[in-house]
């Protein structure tokens, strides 16, 4: 029987498998044990990649604010979901399945016993996305599979859940079905012949224009639907060159970095070994040498460390960004040199903030939607400065940003401050002096007097 091909949605799980066995660290041995000896070394890279490109996307807070125009009971419902969904933690979810299957995917789900919609981070490897053929960007589609059980007789099944936007445009039906048993292969997801055997367990209608699916690109992917992930098959490969390299070098060391003693012209009977722990041989041409290992596998480490910067060029993760101390310059760097050895992963982050930014701005302007609170107009993403800053350095550029006419919440917001709560705090302290900060004059002219009754010196 001929083999059948394997569909490229089959062939899409296979590699999101495949990079999360890399992401845990689960690569296959490179060498076999050799008299029960184990010499296999795992260097995993790959999760580093991943971690730190999560941790400048969404290590830090983000904010999201509305125009002046919006009512603030929108900007409380914004909040209000933010809040109750823990954002920050189910971002750095979304943009984990990201850096390792390519592609991310947050669900809006409406709960009457929640007072704000649910945002459900989903597993990628479960979506399809179904688009035009001649136009990736239209889609009108999604397919939705994996494995449950039948919580009545404790049996595997599996279940499904189409998505297709009805032909008015208005809305999109939600079709659920099931069959029984696991999902061992996926052949080409919606064909008839795939189909044949689900059971229909009901539909609903989605009441909204927008599919309740959003979804980004980890990194950008012209003409098709899914975006490529940090942990490319030539990452991976690479860093299964490196354990195999290591394990053989460890190999080397366990066998050879002994020295071994060797001789010759006489009998091993012959040998005798004084109580001082002298060796003496029989006769005049006896000989015993030492066998030492005189290579120090330069060669080798030489490669590994290759090895290792290409896979920092092609994640465009620096190995300072990681953590290696030896690759830290010493002394006091500078603002411009911090960023230029940060350079390829600051650049990488600025692509990821506009697909991911473009995704939490459209997410959320549907849940503001879903909460009667449309056309609020635009949602503006507050971003955190990526590298650390000198902070009097930033106040004297805020300063003369504010004298070249910038407003105080443009200043506020790039020093990492809420423009509002600020404002809140400063209406306090002027209503309150007591709750102002203490000004030079204010401590001169508290502080005690000394001997001679004179104050000048402290003052000055």
């Amino acid at each position: 029987m001929a083999k059948q091909p394997i569909s490229q949605d089959a062939l899409r799980r296979r590699q999101i498998a495949a990079a999360w066995d890399a992401y845990y660290g689960k690569f296959p041995p490179s060498l076999r044990k050799v008299r029960g000896a184990d010499d296999n070394m795992m260097v995993n890279r790959c999760r580093g990649i991943v971690d730190v490109g999560v941790d400048f996307l969404f290590g830090k807070d983000i904010s999201l604010q509305l125009p002046s125009k919006a009512t603030k009971r929108a900007q409380a419902f914004l909040d209000g979901t933010w809040q109750q969904n823990r954002m920050m933690s189910r971002l750095q979810d979304a943009a984990l399945n990201g850096g390792v299957a390519g592609h991310t995917f947050i669900r809006t789900v409406q709960d009457a016993r929640l007072q704000y919609p649910r945002l459900v981070v989903m597993d990628p490897s479960t979506v399809t996305i179904v688009a035009d053929a001649d136009d990736a960007d239209r889609i009108s589609g999604y397919i939705v599979d994996w494995d449950s059980v039948d919580m009545a007789s404790g049996d595997a099944i599996q279940r499904r859940q189409l998505l297709a936007q009805e032909p008015s445009g208005s809305s999109w039906l939600i079709t659920d079905l099931r069959r029984n048993g696991t999902q061992a292969t996926v052949g080409s997801v919606g064909s008839s012949s795939s189909l044949a055997v689900w059971q229909q367990m009901g539909t609903a209608v989605w009441p909204y224009a927008w599919s309740p699916i959003h979804h980004c690109k980890n990194l950008p992917a012209p003409n098709q639907q899914y975006g490529l992930a940090d942990l490319g098959t030539d990452i991976i490969q690479i860093n299964k060159d490196v354990n195999f390299l290591i394990s053989n070098m460890a190999r080397i060391v366990r066998f050879h970095a002994h020295p071994k003693l060797w001789g010759k012209n006489f009998n091993a009977d012959q040998v005798k070994v004084g109580v001082d722990d002298m060796i003496i041989l029989p006769g005049d041409n006896g000989e015993i040498n030492m066998l030492e290992m005189h290579g120090d596998l330069a060669s080798s480490q030489t490669l590994v460390d290759r090895l290792l910067a290409s896979m920092d060029a092609l994640s465009r993760v620096p190995s300072i960004a990681l953590g290696i101390l030896e690759d830290i310059p010493k002394g006091t760097i500078s603002g411009v040199a911090l960023a230029v050895l940060y350079a390829p992963i600051l650049q990488k982050t600025d692509t990821k903030r506009r697909l991911y930014g473009d995704m939490v701005e459209e997410l959320f302007a549907h849940v503001l939607e879903m909460g009667g609170f449309a056309s609020q107009g635009q949602i503006a993403i507050h971003w955190p400065q990526l590298l650390p800053v000198d902070p009097i350095q930033a106040a004297n550029v805020a300063q003369l940003q504010l004298e070249a006419g910038f407003s105080h919440d443009t200043v506020i917001q790039q020093m990492g401050g809420d423009p509002e709560e600020e404002a809140q705090k400063r209406a306090a302290e002027l209503a309150d002096p007591t709750l102002s900060p203490p000004t030079p004059a204010t401590v001169a002219d508290a502080a005690p007097a000394d001997q001679s009754g004179d104050q000048s010196a402290l003052a000055a």
